[in-house]
Formats: C-alpha cells, structure tokens, sequence
C-alpha cells in the first residue's frame, strides 16, 4: 500500500521513482512522461498527459492516488503549493516616507515603471498573443483585485472592435466559463504577482479542464501563472505606499495591454486585407 507523500516537489517525485517498478505498464508510461517532464508538470493538464502517453484520464488518476493524493488536481496543487514555498513570499515593496511626496517623484516612478516594461516586453511574445487572439473564437479577460479593472477595459477594447470578449474578475466564475471553452478560445489572465491563489486556483482548472490558450500578463517573470501560460508578457507594476496608504501603479500593465490591443488591430487589418 502506497501512502500520502509529504514534502515537496523532490520528494514526490522520489515516491514516482521507487514505484515505477510496481505499477502496470499504462502507469509506467505516466510515471516515466512525468519524470522527464517534472519541470513543466505543473503546467500540464491531464489531457496533455494522456495524449503523450497514450493511456486513458482513469490511468492518470489511478496513478496520482498511487502516490497517495485524491486525483490529478490535487497532485498538480501540491506541485504548485511547492513551487510557491520555493519562491517565497512576494517582495515587499519599499515605503515611500512622506518627505518625498512630490509631482516629480511620482512622475519618476510611473516613469521608471514605463521603463522596465519595456525593456522586459517580448515583441515575438506579443505578436503570438496577438495572433493567438485574432484567430480565437472568444477572448476571456480573467482579473482579480485592482487586476479587475484591467480585465474590463481590455474586454470594452476588444468588443468595440467587434470582436467577441468577456471579462471575469471571481475565480468562481471563471471556473463556470471555464468548462464551455474551446480550442479556438484564449484567456488573457492579469496578475501582478501571478502568485494570488484565487487566480492560481482558476488557471489551474483552466489547464484541467479546456485546451484553450493562456496568455499572462504579470509582473511575476518566475511566477507559477508565467509557468503555466502559453504566452508571457512581462509588465512592471508598482506597489506604491506612501505612509500606511498604498495602491497600485498600473501604468506598466496598461502600457503592456496598449502594445497588445494594437498589434491585436494591426494583426487582424492584415488578415482581412488579404481575404
């Protein structure tokens, strides 16, 4: 009998290995696909597994109780939980003292925001976000927190350019949305960190659940979102706390989801000038 393994990523996948000589052939080939993949497994969905093995969704699931957990999705967030232990808790931002409350600091920090997004932004990246979105038969804006309002003026930009957009700012809901997507269909999911379990939560059942496409946009470049999207595009928000108030610059996500909304236009003008 194999029991619950604790500890993190390493340990389970040292439990894989003692027991890859006990099981069947079909869960061999899952345990060696897993092995191999141990990098990326976090990122996988179960359909993903199953295609490169071969092997049916009851396989999987089978295996993943093997090693002691209720099923693949609790497998997948013990993998993720690891990860976010190994990266430890976000930075904190540095408190700006009340003497330096001034127009052109502030200016400065917008500016320095501006700055690093754009050293950071991968063009290839956007212009694959970009295709992605202009092929997909709907776009879902997944945002949570001040992300939300990210999430709502991109979905306003991408309808009042005709085409098909929804934004979603619960986890919850976005699970709801989550099982009617296609292969045809993209998510852009915002988050600062790409750490916030409410959001974590929700693309990880995205990757259970639907083939759709992930692009992230977070300030996270080693995140477990950034891990798991298809697309990253790296933006440099600022958490701002003057005193004990605080809020979020977001003129780095925006300035991100500007690039992205026009090479968005410039990519689907070039599909209809050549129809």
């Amino acid at each position: 009998m194999h029991h619950v393994v604790r500890g993190g990523a390493d340990d389970i996948f040292a439990h894989i290995e003692r027991i890859r000589d006990e099981v069947s052939e079909s869960m061999v080939l899952v345990a060696d696909y897993l092995l191999k993949q141990r990098e990326q497994v976090a990122a996988l969905s179960i359909s993903d597994i199953t295609e490169a093995c071969g092997v049916s969704k009851a396989t999987v699931v089978r295996f993943c109780k093997l090693l002691g957990f209720d099923g693949f999705r609790s497998f997948k967030q013990a993998l993720i939980a690891d990860q976010l232990r190994r990266l430890g808790p976000a930075p904190e931002p540095v408190p700006l003292q009340h003497e330096e409350n001034s127009v052109e600091a502030w200016l400065e920090i917008v500016g320095e925001s501006v700055r690093q997004s754009l050293r950071s932004l991968d063009r290839d990246a956007v212009r694959r976000a970009a295709e992605l979105m202009a092929g997909a038969n709907l776009i879902i804006w997944f945002g949570v927190g001040d992300s939300a309002f990210l999430a709502r003026s991109g979905d306003h930009r991408a309808m009042i350019n005709g085409l098909r957009s929804k934004a979603v700012e619960a986890a919850n809901a976005f699970k709801g949305i989550v099982k009617h997507l296609g292969d045809d269909d993209v998510v852009i999911c915002i988050s600062r960190s790409g750490r916030r379990e409410a959001v974590l939560q929700g693309v990880q059942f995205l990757r259970e659940s639907s083939k759709a496409k992930l692009v992230a946009i977070t300030g996270g470049a080693v995140s477990p979102l950034a891990h798991m999207a298809d697309v990253v595009l790296l933006s440099s928000p600022v958490d701002l706390y003057v005193g004990e108030q605080g809020t979020t610059l977001q003129t780095g996500q925006m300035l991100v989801m500007d690039v992205l909304i026009a090479t968005l236009l410039s990519t689907l003008f070039d599909v209809r000038r050549r129809m």
